[in-house]
Order: structure tokens, then sequence, then C-alpha cells
């Protein structure tokens, strides 16, 4: 063997050192990341599921607020009536309204 070839397995061994080094550099980094990535998907997960039930939440106010409403609008429909009910059983419902014809006193308690 000459030289040359013993200078040629040199480089070829110092090569395949320089890769070992850099793949073993690279996979060492590399399981560093790997749990940072399940915690990513197990995060993912728990948001996914605020999300859901944030939705829920959402959707459940959204149909409690249009019955209280619906509530609303019917005690608005029915004011009328039981405010002539309450002043036909003599209790004054706006005490602070100046008197109109057909108002019956305020019964003293």
């Amino acid at each position: 063997m000459e030289i040359e070839d013993w200078n040629l397995a040199l480089v070829i061994a110092l090569c395949a050192v320089v890769w070992m080094k850099i793949f073993a550099d690279y996979r060492k980094k590399m399981m560093r990341v790997l749990p940072t990535v399940d915690q990513v998907a197990h995060r993912k997960q728990e948001f996914g599921n605020k999300i859901a039930q944030a939705e829920n939440l959402a959707r459940e106010i959204t149909v409690g607020i249009d019955e209280m409403r619906e509530q609303i609008e019917d005690l608005r429909e029915q004011a009328p009536e039981i405010a002539g009910r309450a002043q036909r059983a003599g209790h004054d419902l706006y005490p602070g309204r100046p008197a109109q014809d057909g108002d019956r006193p305020v019964r003293a308690r």
C-alpha cells in the first residue's frame, strides 16, 4: 500500500467519524424535542376540550337569554292586566305617579 491509499482511508475514516458525531448530536437534540411534541399533542387535546366546553356553555347561555327574553315579553304583555287587577284590589303599583281617573286610594297597612 502506498501512502496515498493510507491518506484516502484516513480521510474516509475521518469523514465517517465526523458524520457519526453530527448524527449523534442531532439524535440527542431530537430526543430533547420529542417529549415536547408529546406535550403539544396533549395540550392540543386539552384546549380542544376546553373550546368544546366553552362552545357548549355559550349555547346554554344563549338559550337562557332567549328564554328570559320570551319571559320578559310575556310579562310585558301581562303587565296591563296585572296592573288592572292590582288597582281593583286596592294596591297602587306606581306610588310616585299622579292619580288617574278611576284610581282607588291606597289602603293603609
